[in-house]
């Protein structure tokens, strides 16, 4: 399998993270990825999952280098406000790499009735927790796909932008049982908010001191709690979702590691991309894991970075965010594949 990455992707990916074996690097036009997305050979599929109240509708796409009879990994990306799967999906241009990589895509969709402006509730309290809500309908939606379509349910992705991210990190402390590694684009951290006003000034300034805390995360784990792979991707001018939720995302989990006992060595590297600049920081683990990746896009807003114009909430001059996200799921489908766990 092959996955395309820029000049900084390339570096980062080389530089810090191990590379699975046979995966190959190369520089691309990020604009290319939109001209190709609607003749990808791969199908594309939609349904309605219902789970007591809850009932909301999802988007699948299945590419055609999957391995025909064997079980395989999947992604599930949850969107932000106003956006729906489909406009996540021309976006991001997801399908073409998920195209390459032989992995399902899962976007499940928030519907209008739950809330106005089609976000994720991820700071309502009765969303947030194991058996309750959003993140109960977002586990029984993943068991029923990975039943249907032969997914290995040891390799699922998660990955969210903005209020999606941070639904999919809630999802991630609710069920950390059924998430091989977790990606965070512009969210906040785990006990940001339970109320609307915090989410407010959690979005504007950054959570409150003491919230967000490495027992929070490990409290809603509970018995199962565990280490997850993380990927932080933030824009250093984002005006709606404040860069401090990283700074606070990034140490909650990294005090998680910490609890955890996974001892981790520190790297840094920066370097030029298509048009703006990409800082990397990884915490790994002794073998070379990567556990903790933060990933930051200079001078890119409240935008998935690199990603195609058709989409809302991109930008299409950033590293591509793209690129990053399947570079990491990579690197875990490699050593999960060597140690024989996710």
């Amino acid at each position: 399998m092959q996955y395309v990455l820029p000049l900084v992707l390339t570096l980062a990916v080389t530089g810090i993270l191990p590379v699975a074996a046979g995966v190959q690097y190369a520089s691309e036009p990020i604009a290319q990825a939109a001209d190709v997305r609607d003749t990808l050979p791969g199908k594309s599929s939609t349904g309605r999952h219902r789970l007591g109240e809850l009932s909301k509708n999802w988007r699948l796409y299945e590419p055609s280098t999957r391995t025909p009879g064997a079980a395989t990994a999947m992604l599930v990306f949850l969107h932000g406000c106003t956006q729906d799967a489909a406009d996540l999906m021309r976006g991001t241009r997801v399908e073409m790499f998920a195209e390459r990589a032989g992995l399902i895509v899962l976007a499940p969709e928030q519907e209008a009735s739950a809330h106005p402006q089609k976000c994720w509730n991820w700071y309502d309290p009765r969303h947030q927790h194991r058996d309750e809500g959003e993140v109960a309908w977002l586990s029984s939606v993943i068991t029923m796909i990975s039943k249907r379509y032969n997914v290995d349910a040891s390799r699922v992705h998660i990955a969210g932008l903005s209020a999606g991210g941070a639904m999919a990190q809630l999802f991630a402390t609710a069920y950390p049982e059924q998430v091989a590694s977790l990606t965070v684009v512009s969210g906040v951290a785990v006990g940001a908010a339970a109320t609307v006003p915090d989410a407010l000034l959690a979005m504007r300034n950054g959570p409150r001191d003491g919230s967000t805390s490495a027992s929070v995360v490990l409290s809603r784990m509970g018995e199962r709690k565990r280490a997850i792979p993380l990927l932080v991707m933030h824009g250093t001018t984002d005006a709606v979702v404040s860069p401090r939720n990283a700074d606070a995302l990034v140490q909650q989990w990294s005090d998680v590691l910490d609890v955890l006992s996974l001892a981790r060595p520190r790297e840094r590297l920066q370097g030029a991309s298509t048009g703006k600049t990409a800082q990397l920081r990884a915490e790994t683990d002794a073998a070379g894991r990567a556990w903790l990746v933060d990933w930051r896009v200079r001078d890119v807003g409240h935008a998935w970075s690199g990603g195609a114009k058709e989409g809302t909430y991109t930008d299409p001059d950033g590293a591509d965010a793209t690129a990053m996200l399947f570079a990491f799921i990579a690197e875990q489908e490699s050593f999960a594949a060597r140690s024989g766990r996710p």
